[in-house]
């Protein structure tokens, strides 16, 4: 079978040949390069790049909706790994907070029937290790990363994310799996603790319930260097606050005085506080230049750059304890 050949695979080396098949490729091929001329020439004034750009300019556009629907189709794979379009009883939820003075957030589809199946109590490890709600958990991880903070920073992210969800105040002697704090958006010590443990050993850190039993109350620990808790740092869920911070008083003016039980969940990495330690050290400072404004402002209502001052520091302290 014969092949045709192109014009413009025409060699370089058969331009000479005399013999009838060689002349006749070679005068396509200088005909093909002189309509190749002709098309570059200037039209209406333009130059010939212009004319060049007009050609690529198209092929460009062709390539950006190609990366384009690309990335539309690798963002779906991902969802893809989380979210189960056959999931009859699911909703999506948005969940918004603040983290050092900006908003984050995350979206996570809810399945009734998992909140359902998880309903009841376990051992503390169970509530926060169960299979089923893995990859729920996982998803809240995989979206709080999205921010590109350190891994200590997302930890920290990850606890504001657990304070920031209502505390129930209402007394219950169940304590819940840490998917069903999610769902149901709200918990006391022991739920909010439960689930910022699941999602500090998802992170990879060594952590441990801390349970206060004297003071009915529990809060987790990280694992850190000279952990004040057999090696891990305290951590409060009821409420953001930094790393080793413990606030003076609870409610009822109840104030952790006893030494806790620590129930290790997961060994894992160490978590640098020095930044938290910091941060509570400057708080410290804030408390007590706030209380010098007070009675300055008292004596002095009109000095402008005192009440500034005094604005400026109310929010970092507003900031500092998550309100």
């Amino acid at each position: 079978m014969k092949r045709i050949v192109s014009e413009k695979e025409v060699p370089k080396n058969i331009k000479g040949d005399n013999t009838p098949l060689a002349r006749r490729f070679e005068r396509r091929f200088h005909r093909w390069e002189k309509e190749k001329e002709e098309d570059l020439q200037p039209v209406d004034g333009m130059t010939e790049q212009m004319v060049a750009s007009e050609r690529v300019f198209p092929n460009s556009l062709l390539l950006i909706l190609i990366l384009l629907i690309m990335f539309v189709a690798l963002v779906r794979i991902g969802q893809q790994s989380y979210y189960n379009e056959e999931c009859i009883d699911c909703e999506m939820r948005i969940y918004n907070w603040m983290f050092r003075g900006e908003m984050h957030s995350i979206q996570l589809e809810m399945d009734h029937a998992l909140y359902s199946e998880l309903k009841g109590t376990a051992d503390f490890e169970r509530l926060i290790v169960d299979p089923r709600q893995s990859k729920a958990l996982q998803e809240i991880i995989t979206q709080l990363q999205v921010y590109g903070y350190d891994s200590d920073e997302t930890a920290r992210l990850a606890l504001s994310f657990v304070g920031h969800i209502p505390y129930n105040a209402l007394e219950t002697e169940d304590i819940n799996y840490a998917y069903t704090t999610i769902y149901t958006n709200q918990g006391v010590c022991s739920d909010k603790s439960i689930l910022a443990a699941a999602l500090i050993a998802k992170l990879g850190y060594g952590v441990a319930l801390l349970n206060f039993n004297d003071e009915q109350h529990m809060a987790i620990g990280i694992k850190c260097k000279n952990g004040e808790y057999l090696g891990y740092c305290f951590a409060e869920a009821t409420r953001y606050y930094r790393v080793t911070y413990v606030p003076d008083t609870y409610q009822e003016n109840v104030r952790l005085t006893s030494t806790p039980d620590v129930v290790e969940i997961a060994d894992g990495k160490v978590f640098d506080a020095s930044r938290d330690i910091q941060e509570i050290k400057e708080f410290k400072q804030w408390e007590t230049r706030l209380k010098q404004l007070e009675k300055e402002i008292e004596n002095n209502p009109a000095d402008i750059s005192k009440v500034k001052e005094y604005n400026e520091l109310a929010g970092r302290i507003q900031e500092f304890l998550g309100t």
